[in-house]
């Protein structure tokens, strides 16, 4: 039953990220890659705001729209542990910046390509200033 689950996620997800805006590819991108890093299970609405007020992912003002993605995280990354999306465990210690370009070129080699939203420059910004922040916003 999973596996079907999945596998019409992926279809369902496919089909809808062809009509989504660049922003809200961004907003799920972000959303669910903070999701999986802190532990989905762990993201309450206070880390909602968190997110949304440092990487400015929503004008919502309940930021509703900020936790289907969250839920969703799993699936959207393939099940994915953080340390298999970032190629490192980011808890551990400070991160230089040799570790932290490590990360983020994993973590895009790695992101589902249809939430593929910007030029690469734009999202390796996007994952350096979440790395940056992870303290403040994820609590790792």
């Amino acid at each position: 039953m999973r596996r079907i689950l999945s596998a019409l996620s992926h279809r369902i997800t496919d089909a809808v990220a062809g009509w989504l805006s660049p922003s809200v590819k961004r907003l799920i991108f972000l959303t669910s890659l903070s999701a999986r890093l802190k532990g989905s299970t762990l993201f309450d609405n206070e880390t909602l705001e968190k997110l949304n007020r440092v990487m400015v992912l929503s004008s919502d003002k309940n930021r509703d729209m900020l936790k289907l993605p969250a839920h969703l995280s799993k699936a959207i990354w393939n099940g994915k542990t953080a340390f298999e999306i970032c190629g490192d465990n980011l808890c551990e210690g400070q991160i230089d910046l040799t570790r932290k370009q490590r990360a983020i070129q994993h973590i895009l080699a790695g992101m589902p390509a249809r939430l593929r939203y910007a030029p690469e420059a734009k999202m390796q910004q996007d994952i350096e200033k979440l790395l940056d922040n992870r303290s403040q916003l994820l609590g790792i």
